[in-house]
């Protein structure tokens, strides 16, 4: 990241069971003022769109709909944007992003860079 730019802090919840990484998110956001937890639901996906939520503990801040990148997710194409809204809008920590089942926690960090900043 170059300087100048906005730093976000950013919390990634993984695991099998769907019901246990929604309760993990609730509580972070309840527990952490300020956060936030931007969502992209696959379950929502029609016409080559899924529907993107961004929640905070109290109420729903924002939402609208991402096109589906090689007919699979949004993750990548829309959520590095995103956070990057969330960071240039300042004052809120940490963003908390709860990943699908089939997606490899450990991987995501470096796949979802913004292109220009990854390294080989």
């Amino acid at each position: 990241m170059s300087a100048g730019r906005a730093r976000l802090p950013v919390v990634i919840v993984a695991g099998l069971h769907a019901d246990a990484r929604r309760a993990a998110v609730g509580e972070i956001l309840r527990a952490v003022p300020g956060a936030v937890a931007p969502h992209h639901d696959p379950a929502s996906a029609v016409d080559g769109a899924v529907h993107r939520t961004v929640r905070d503990a109290d109420s729903l801040l924002g939402s609208g709909d991402a096109a589906l990148v090689n007919g699979c997710c949004a993750l990548r194409e829309d959520l590095v944007p995103e956070l990057t809204r969330l960071a240039e809008a300042g004052g809120r920590r940490p963003a908390v992003v709860e990943l699908r089942d089939s997606v490899e926690p450990t991987a995501w960090p470096r796949s979802s860079r913004p292109r220009a900043h990854r390294s080989h």
